[in-house]
């Protein structure tokens, strides 16, 4: 009946992974992001341009965000500030042209609110800081216009 990703979302899961996360050794990475768009030859024929910053852009219906924040290490008392990333991508967004929304618009905004929203995040203890918490954020912002 449940299948393997609806296993793997489950409460109860999340809960398993959060508690064999807890008892993992600490590992930083070092993470290097970059992002380009190129919109699709059709796109370009009805005037989109793609526009590409260091921290977000968009290209044609798709967009994307790149964030990085000083955010404190509560988690093993030393309040040490560390530099962490987010970075989203809204693609394959076309479908909402059907419902009559702006596709290119509705991306461009969801991932500027999810790029704000972790723009706030002060801390890793946060649960805010999770990416599915930014997405929910985003899209509440979103349908809230």
């Amino acid at each position: 009946k449940d299948g393997p990703l609806q296993q793997l979302l489950s409460p109860s899961a999340e809960t398993e992974v959060s508690a064999e996360a807890t008892n993992r050794p600490k590992v930083f990475l070092d993470v290097s992001a970059g992002a380009a768009c190129v919109p699709h030859v059709e796109k370009t024929k009805e005037g989109a341009r793609a526009v590409m910053q260091r921290e977000w852009g968009h290209g044609g219906e798709d967009a994307y965000f790149v964030k990085k924040v000083n955010i404190k290490r509560d988690d093993d008392g030393d309040g040490v500030d560390d530099t962490c990333v987010a970075f989203g991508v809204a693609d394959g967004v076309y479908m909402w042209r059907q419902l009559g929304i702006d596709a290119g618009l509705y991306s461009r905004k969801l991932m500027g609110l999810c790029s704000d929203a972790f723009a706030t995040v002060k801390t890793t203890e946060d649960d805010s800081f999770k990416p599915q918490k930014l997405l929910e954020a985003a899209y509440e912002g979103c349908t809230a216009e």
